[in-house]
């Protein structure tokens, strides 16, 4: 089983969680979590993280804590999206691993295509992908009987 490990950083001014797994000297992955109450990195990727040993992976926590966030939030989704960029940015300098493959899902999506509209992608990303949603009582299409058996 693969060992992910936490770390406080600072990116872009800004203290930040970082999920970290694998050996650093091997290709990056990025996960960028969804913005939904209660997820959080490791609840959305750690099974993703432990089936693939061969890879490095980084997982950023959203800065729930972030006074500028709570001013923030009730501007909206670009507001938030804009505000996270940064972090983002500031993380994959840190790192110094270009180019990176990122797996986004939710509020990280968008924050993976504003990444690649603000930066050249070739340089930054070898490649992105949007993770379907998780499916959950709340999102699952009702049964339209009893003999509907849809997951």
């Amino acid at each position: 089983m693969t060992t992910i490990e936490a770390r406080e950083t600072t990116a872009s001014g800004h203290q930040l969680r970082v999920y970290e797994s694998g050996d650093p000297d091997r290709t990056t992955i990025l996960w960028l979590h969804g913005g939904r109450q209660g997820d959080s990195a490791l609840s959305n990727w750690s099974a993703q993280i432990s089936s693939m040993p061969d890879w490095h992976h980084v997982a950023p926590e959203r800065p729930e804590s972030s006074e500028r966030d709570r001013l923030l939030a009730p501007l909206g989704v670009l507001a938030t999206v804009e505000l996270r960029l940064p972090l983002v940015l500031g993380l994959l300098e840190q790192l110094g691993r270009s180019p990176v493959h990122v797996v986004a899902s939710g509020l990280g999506a968008l924050i993976a295509l504003r990444l690649l509209m603000e930066v050249p992608s070739s340089s930054t990303v070898r490649s992105w992908c949007r993770a379907p949603r998780r499916r959950t009582r709340r999102n699952r299409p009702a049964r339209s009987s009893p003999t509907d058996r849809r997951e």
